[in-house]
């Protein structure tokens, strides 16, 4: 029962366009660094860098926040792009699982239609061989 209901969450999940899954990742970078630029005063594209480097985790430490009363709402900001990248790569991942399992499906189908001709294609060939013995 769990497995079902696992595989029906995983398709309902599926089901959301990773087209709509990425506006939203940048569209929260792009309210995200507006916000640095108000509380940091750093142009739009040195927001942009440090949003880039503490999502994708990489973090190189040459651009940190100046003002300690807005950590908190940093950290929130950076958190909830950490979960949007992570839907992001999630939804790519399932959409991938769901492609390499509808080819091996088709595979099946057209290997089971093959085998079926082969058979049918050598009781032809047993019949014709009988007639002409």
């Amino acid at each position: 029962m769990g497995r079902c209901c696992h595989h029906i969450a995983r398709r309902r999940i599926g089901e959301f366009p990773i087209s709509l899954a990425i506006v939203l990742t940048f569209g929260w970078a792009l309210f995200c660094s507006w916000l640095f630029t108000l509380w940091e005063d750093w142009d739009i594209w040195t927001s942009l860098y440090f949003l880039f480097q503490s999502i994708t985790t990489i973090g190189f430490g040459d651009i940190t926040p100046k003002r300690p009363r807005y950590m908190v709402f940093s950290f929130v900001l950076i958190l909830v792009g950490l979960a949007l990248v992570s839907m992001c790569i999630n939804l790519v991942l399932l959409k991938l699982e769901h492609l390499v399992e509808e080819l091996a499906q088709r595979i099946e189908k057209n290997h089971a239609v093959d085998e079926e001709e082969s058979t049918s294609d050598m009781a032809n060939a047993h019949e014709s061989v009988d007639k002409l013995a």
